[in-house]
């Protein structure tokens, strides 16, 4: 370990905050779960495809959905250890991507409605314009 490694190390066992001024330890497992995400947005595409193409699953689709499926719920087992309120917000809007791009519309939809960041809400719609209204099949059925 290198000297600036080991005095960030030190200073977050001793439990004081690290150099970006967040809890000890968050800005590590943000890192880890931007990482989780970009590699489950891969397989997220073959999910998507999958899902929009209604054929039966073959060995590599299932092998792709299990993989977004694993990813996603250690991305978001990471991000419910998250105290600081802009990470929880980074974390949220990462997974909203995740499953928006594997075309699970519904918890993309949950996850969006839960951050609080204005700039975050609107990297998502940036990427996802159909965020920013409500599922036509949803106001039909409401209705």
């Amino acid at each position: 370990m290198v000297q600036g490694q080991r005095q960030s190390h030190q200073t977050a066992q001793a439990g004081e905050s690290t150099h970006d001024g967040g809890p000890p330890g968050e800005a590590e497992a943000i890192a880890r779960i931007s990482s989780l995400c970009w590699m489950g947005r891969m397989s997220a595409e073959s999910v998507a495809e999958h899902r929009a193409s209604g054929r039966p699953i073959e060995e590599h689709d299932q092998y792709e959905y299990d993989r977004y499926h694993k990813l996603r719920k250690e991305a978001a087992d990471l991000a419910d250890t998250l105290t600081d309120e802009f990470y929880r917000n980074a974390a949220t809007e990462m997974l909203c991507g995740l499953c928006m791009t594997a075309g699970d519309e519904k918890a993309g939809r949950s996850l969006f409605e839960l951050i609080e960041t204005d700039f975050m809400r609107e990297k998502a719609l940036k990427e996802f314009p159909q965020l920013a209204g409500p599922r036509l099949s949803d106001v039909i059925r409401n209705n």
